[in-house]
């Protein structure tokens, strides 16, 4: 059975992430839009020792859901540019310097009330 959301009331994320290779610093954000795209809110936070960039796309992916979460949106569309995340998301293996944050990314996506889609 196909499930078609709410539209009235869906929320779109963005995130996107940085790296810089020679202090193994990330910084990532999020977005969030209603349907006609005013931004509705945005989180930003830095981490330390983050060994490569696919690394920073994940942990930005899962910071968007802690914090869609957090702010109480639960009908979600998550938009992030990264392919290779979107790959290993859908992998039965997934890379070992990302499974971790993978299994935390499953665990958080079943608190909404649809199933996770990544638009890429």
């Amino acid at each position: 059975m196909l499930v078609t959301p709410n539209l009235d009331d869906l929320t779109v994320c963005f995130s996107d992430a940085a790296w810089r290779h020679d202090l193994n610093m990330a910084a990532f954000g999020c977005i969030f839009t209603d349907k006609q795209g005013n931004i509705i809110y945005q989180a930003s936070r830095t981490e330390k020792n983050v060994s490569a960039p696919r690394v920073v796309e994940a942990l930005a992916l899962r910071f968007a859901l802690l914090t869609s979460l957090s702010q109480g949106f639960s009908e979600i569309c998550f938009n992030t540019d990264c392919q290779a995340l979107v790959l290993a998301l859908s992998s039965t293996a997934p890379p070992a310097d990302l499974y971790g944050i993978i299994l935390d990314i499953e665990h958080l996506s079943s608190s909404f009330s649809q199933r996770l889609e990544l638009l890429s």
